[in-house]
């Protein structure tokens, strides 16, 4: 009785005192510029393309994960920013890895000031990123999926005219 008292004394400390783990925390511009200029971390990123050169996801994985929180959001940031730029291709393994970087959500934010208005948006929006990175993968894919069934005479011109959404058929009807 007294054990099971003191578990939820504990529990009920432990919930009130600890910050949700999707609180975001705010930058300046100028913190955020100081992170993306750092020669620490634009070593770091050096060293994570390599990584990426090799196809190793794991390692990847592995190697962001230790790294501490801002630096490790500003790495993820450069390096998926740096494989869009180089327009690098990704490897089927490259491109699940990317996708998981889009599932995950910032926690730095910085405060958007305007005329009258005031929100905050993303401080390194690696998810955005990534959800291109993974869309040119895909539009790749299918480009490779045409050009191997055509070369392989079997492709089905009709068909293939016919699949896909509206927006799909109406972009390769302006072509």
């Amino acid at each position: 009785m007294l054990q099971g008292w003191l578990a939820s004394l504990l529990l009920v400390l432990v919930v009130s005192f600890s910050q949700p783990v999707h609180a975001s925390k705010e930058m300046t511009q100028q913190e955020v510029e100081r992170w993306l200029q750092s020669p620490v971390v634009l070593q770091k990123v050096d060293d994570f393309l390599l990584l990426v050169e090799q196809d190793d996801t794991d390692g990847l994985k592995f190697a962001l994960n230790r790294l501490a929180l801002p630096q490790q959001e500003v790495v993820r940031f450069l390096l998926l920013k740096h494989i869009e730029d180089n327009e690098r291709i990704l490897s089927p393994k490259m491109a699940i890895f990317v996708q998981g970087q889009k599932s995950l959500p910032p926690t730095y934010t910085m405060l958007e000031r305007g005329d009258g208005y005031e929100f905050s948006i993303p401080a390194f929006n690696y998810p955005a990123i990534s959800a291109r990175l993974i869309k040119r993968w895909n539009s790749d894919q299918k480009t490779l999926e045409f050009i191997l069934q055509a070369e392989s005479e079997q492709l089905v011109l009709r068909d293939w005219l016919s699949e896909g959404s509206d927006y799909e058929r109406k972009i390769r009807e302006a072509y």
